[in-house]
């Protein structure tokens, strides 16, 4: 019985395949519809530390692109690259993130980072695709390989040695 539950699991159908990562206008970037494929209600609070670390650092774009799926089209051989920002999107996850953004955008109108976003688009998902891939974005995106004391400690010290190295080097040409 486990074996049959892990393959269903992993099996191709749960597997979506994206058709790329690309930048994005967040004004094509919609919510899904709250009955069929949000996966959960905004946290507010978490949009408010979220935004405070997007001014400190507009350019990043966050732990993992958006995952959206695209309103226009119903297969990938359909997608045409060139209407990419024309075509609508319904965020599956990301959504936060899209708010933050959205928010930003108002305030800071002339920064260009708040108009656009990263996104893995897929094409053609049914609403029980979707929530599946929204739990797996929100899972993923919880995994994240952060900085520690040690790498930033022994960082300094690669610097130091090499400040060092540089100014030996100088001194060295000087008498010379």
């Amino acid at each position: 019985m486990f074996f049959f539950f892990l393959n269903h699991f992993v099996s191709a159908s749960n597997l979506f395949s994206s058709i790329g990562i690309m930048e994005l206008p967040t004004s094509q970037l919609l919510p899904p519809p709250k009955e069929t494929r949000l996966l959960r209600e905004a946290d507010t609070t978490f949009i408010g530390h979220l935004k405070k670390r997007m001014i400190l650092d507009p350019s990043a774009p966050g732990a993992c692109p958006m995952a959206v799926l695209c309103k226009n089209v119903s297969s990938p051989s359909e997608f045409q690259e060139k209407y990419k920002d024309v075509y609508e999107y319904e965020v599956l996850g990301g959504l936060h993130s899209l708010m933050c953004k959205n928010q930003l955008s108002m305030e800071y109108p002339e920064n260009p980072y708040y108009n656009v976003a990263l996104a893995d688009v897929y094409i053609g998902l049914t609403d029980e695709q979707a929530l599946r891939l929204a739990r797996r974005h929100n899972d993923n995106s919880h995994f994240v390989h952060k900085v520690t004391h040690r790498d930033l400690v022994s960082n300094k010290i690669f610097l130091i040695l090499y400040s060092l190295f540089v100014y030996i080097l100088l001194c060295c040409i000087e008498q010379t």
